[in-house]
C-alpha cells in the first residue's frame, strides 16, 4: 500500500507538471513512475529502512528557511558571475550535529550542499 501510494503521488505530481495529456506523454509518465516505485520497493529490501516524512509545523518552517537560504545563494552566484572580481574559495569543512538517525544527517548535508 505505501508503494502504491507514492506512485499515485509520483503520477499527480508528474502530471502536474507535464501539462500534456498526449497518449506518448502518457505512457512515458507511466514508465516513469513504474520505473522509479521498482527502484524504491528495490532500495526498501535491501536496506529495509522504510522512512515516512509526516507533515509538521517544523518541516514547514525548514522547507520556507531551505527556499530563502536558495534564493540568497542565487543571488551570490549570480554576483560572482557579474563581477568576475569577486573571488571565490572552496573549502572543505566538519560541521557537528544533532541529528542522530542517517535520514537527518542525510537531509541536512543536503542542505547544506545546496
Amino acid at each position: 500500500m505505501h508503494l502504491l501510494g507514492w506512485g499515485l503521488v509520483l503520477a499527480g505530481f508528474w502530471l502536474l507538471l507535464s501539462g500534456y495529456f498526449l497518449p506518448l506523454l502518457l505512457v512515458f509518465g507511466l514508465l516513469s513512475v513504474g520505473l522509479v516505485c521498482f527502484i524504491v520497493a528495490r532500495m526498501d529490501q535491501i536496506d529495509g529502512e522504510m522512512r515516512s516524512v509526516h507533515p509538521n509545523i517544523k518541516l514547514v518552517g525548514y522547507f520556507f528557511w531551505l527556499l530563502v537560504e536558495i534564493v540568497k545563494s542565487s543571488i551570490f552566484v549570480a554576483k560572482v558571475i557579474w563581477r568576475p572580481k569577486v573571488s571565490v574559495s572552496p573549502s572543505v569543512f566538519q560541521v557537528k550535529t544533532k541529528h542522530r538517525s542517517s535520514l537527518g544527517k542525510t537531509v541536512y548535508a543536503n542542505s547544506i550542499t545546496l
